[in-house]
């Protein structure tokens, strides 16, 4: 197995769209889901347990364009030789680009020893970043669009808000989301498509060379 898929979930109800957006990539995939983990340790779990080469890490409030996995898989098996390969994200409740879906090199990070650390927080994409940046090849940045991060319900919010640190969570205030989450799914294929079109992106051009755009 070259490649694997991981979505970590703490049970929110939008891990039911997530999984809906992967079971309609045009590129079959098995997602694992590491469920109720801090950070740190799934990831090191996958480090020492998983059985691919690289892994995409989702997180189960992402909503993916029917075609992102093809393109992630397709520009990976091109570059094969970054440590992080990072994706953009387009984010319902503030209306921008954000970062981001991250896939890893796990035969790398593991020849070079690299453990996933936990902040103050729990978060590790800092600590992560501040690792890996002395190393060859460390970052593939893409800025193509290949998912929608949802804006969630209130129960959602609410158990979201329990898993990070509340100091850094002032600005989450419970309140209904802007657009049905139903909506947002159905939606999320024309708002990544202006996204990418807007900054004619590698994603873009992915999608004009097999004629779909």
């Amino acid at each position: 197995m070259k490649h694997s898929f991981y979505i970590f979930t703490n049970g929110r109800q939008s891990i039911r769209y997530c999984k809906m957006s992967l079971d309609e990539q045009s590129c079959k995939i098995d997602p694992i889901l590491v469920e109720n983990k801090k950070l740190d340790e799934g990831y090191n779990d996958i480090l020492d347990n998983g059985k691919a080469k690289f892994f995409v890490k989702i997180d189960d409030d992402f909503l993916f364009h029917s075609r992102a996995m093809e393109y992630i898989v397709n520009s990976i098996n091109k570059n094969p030789n970054y440590v992080l390969y990072s994706y953009l994200l387009w984010d319902i409740r503030k209306l921008k680009i954000l970062q981001s879906v991250k896939a890893y090199n796990r035969k790398l990070l593991n020849k070079y020893k690299i453990r996933f650390r936990a902040d103050p927080v729990g978060k590790v994409d800092q600590t992560f970043l501040k690792d890996i940046a002395k190393l060859p090849n460390c970052r593939y940045a893409d800025s193509s669009v290949v998912a929608v991060h949802a804006q969630c319900c209130k129960d959602d919010i609410s158990l979201h808000n329990e898993v990070w640190n509340k100091k850094i969570l002032k600005y989450r205030h419970i309140k209904d989301p802007r657009f049905p989450i139903e909506q947002q799914y159905r939606d999320r294929e024309q708002l990544v498509n202006k996204c990418n079109a807007r900054g004619n992106t590698r994603f873009n051009k992915y999608l004009k060379g097999k004629g779909i755009r």
